[in-house]
Order: C-alpha cells, then sequence, then structure tokens
C-alpha cells in the first residue's frame, strides 16, 4: 500500500462519518465529527495527510464547543509522521 491508496481509504472514511454525522469539521484532510459523547462517530478521521499544524487548535475547539468529554483521533501510519509527533509533544505539554 501507498500514501495514496491510503489517502483514499481514509477519504472514504470520513465520507461514511459525514454520512451518520450532524456536526462536522472539515480539515485539510479529513474531518472531526460529532455524534454525542461516547458515540463511535464522535472522532476525527482521514487527517495528517497534510501536515497542517493548525488544524489542531480547529480540532479543540470544534470538540470544545460541543463540550466533548473524550476524542479519539484516528490516525493513519501512512501520513505525516511528524505531525503525529508533534500532537503527542503538545499534549504532554497540557499534562
Amino acid at each position: 500500500m501507498n500514501q495514496d491508496f491510503a489517502k483514499k481509504i481514509e477519504a472514504c472514511n470520513a465520507s461514511s462519518h459525514l454520512a451518520y454525522s450532524e456536526k462536522s469539521l472539515s480539515l485539510s484532510s479529513g474531518g472531526a465529527f460529532y455524534t454525542g459523547n461516547n458515540d463511535f462517530f464522535s472522532q476525527v478521521v482521514g487527517w495528517g495527510f497534510s501536515g497542517n499544524k493548525t488544524d489542531l487548535d480547529e480540532i479543540e475547539d470544534f470538540y470544545r464547543s460541543q463540550h466533548a468529554t473524550f476524542v479519539a483521533i484516528e490516525y493513519c501510519s501512512m501520513a505525516d509522521l511528524n505531525l503525529l509527533k508533534y500532537k503527542n509533544k503538545r499534549l504532554n505539554s497540557c499534562t
């Protein structure tokens, strides 16, 4: 599998979430979806292929505005790993 194929799979996953969710946020790749706390479809999918760090601010603001208690970020291993490292560093600095 290559990155282009992984992007297509992730875009399909994001599309299925969009069909189920009334509240969503389009990101530079993929999207953030909210369907209620403790719901499988309340998660970020297809994100991380663009390397856009500002998406993290938008993700946080979106879920904060929904009063989400937990957010899952599904991250493809073929996405930009530097972005994942940035996210983890940022998360660790908050604790």
